[in-house]
């Protein structure tokens, strides 16, 4: 039992380096790119950013037209949309992305020196940020016959005989706010502020010192926790294994009669086709996308 506890409070406190390492990067990425104004950024580019032109700025959002989010109907800057059908095989799980798309409004950000266009189609590090999630099936009839399943304005099509999928739909969008420190590198095209590379955007509604601040307690918080944690579940397994430990009987095992028979081995299920899904009747389009249908394996019957 102590052993147990102890390993739960090793994986939270991993858990909580893991997050705290994060949040130590994230203060270093904005701690590094410089702070320019948003009019330096639109005229000079690349001769105000850092050395492997990474730039931050800050002013009010300029959206002329924010997307409508399709699940939850908000208007936002951004949106991401990912559909997953869920069955089972026999005992087993399956699952598959059927849809996965990224929308991003055109905006810009100005602090009275001239405006600069955030390029945030690849998504980012947001902040503030909602989710919606949603899973529903079709039911017996809808199974049988084919039917659609609608997540506000987000269309999903079903397949005939698609009895027991689940489909799960999640949405997670940075609704519009009025301003926003972004910090990524300056676009190859110029002129607009995007992701950098392998690393994500980040926008937020707090201010650079108030995102730096922020990120570096948080670090420090979760490191240190995590690293308490680590230690207190270490301690705890390690007197449980010396201490409370039980031998564990050893494994018996056993053979089959001669006179039994091995069944035969069963069928493999046949592949998972899929049919695809529609796109949100409003702003975004989704690619359609195929429904997996599973077919039931065929009993063998056992040799007596």
């Amino acid at each position: 039992m102590l052993i147990g506890i102890g390993m739960i409070v090793v994986c939270l406190g991993i858990i909580a380096l893991i997050f705290g390492i994060f949040q130590k990067v994230k203060a270093g990425r904005v701690m590094d790119a410089p702070l320019a104004s948003t009019g330096d950024v639109m005229a000079r580019g690349r001769a105000v950013a850092g050395p492997k032109g990474q730039i931050s700025a800050q002013g009010n959002v300029m959206c002329p037209q924010p997307l409508i989010a399709p699940f939850s109907g908000q208007p936002c800057l951004y949106y991401r949309i990912k559909c997953t059908a869920h069955w089972k095989v026999g005992d087993t799980h399956k699952s598959k992305v059927l849809d996965d798309q990224k929308m991003a409004a055109q905006f810009s950000i100005d602090d009275g020196s001239g405006a600069v266009w955030i390029d945030a189609r690849e998504g980012g590090d947001f902040e503030p940020s909602q989710r919606k999630s949603e899973t529903r099936g079709t039911g017996l009839l809808g199974g049988v016959t084919g039917t659609e399943l609608m997540f506000g304005h987000y269309r999903v099509n079903t397949p005939m005989l698609d009895i027991g999928t689940k489909y799960e739909v999640e949405e997670d969008i940075m609704p519009v706010v009025p301003r926003v420190y972004a910090c990524g590198k300056v676009a190859d095209q110029g002129g607009a502020i995007a992701a950098p590379g392998w690393r994500s955007l980040i926008l937020s509604n707090k201010s650079r010192d108030e995102l730096l601040a922020s990120a570096t307690k948080t670090a420090k918080m979760a490191l240190i926790g995590g690293a308490a944690a680590f230690a207190v579940g270490s301690g705890m397994a390690v007197v449980g294994q010396l201490f409370f430990h039980d031998e564990e009987p050893a494994a018996v095992t056993t053979t089959a009669a001669a006179s039994s028979a091995s069944p035969e081995p069963k069928a493999a299920p046949s592949a998972v086709t899929a049919e695809p899904s529609a796109a949100p009747s409003t702003t975004a389009s989704a690619p359609k996308t195929a429904k997996p249908t599973a077919s039931k394996p065929k009993a063998s019957a056992a040799k007596k």
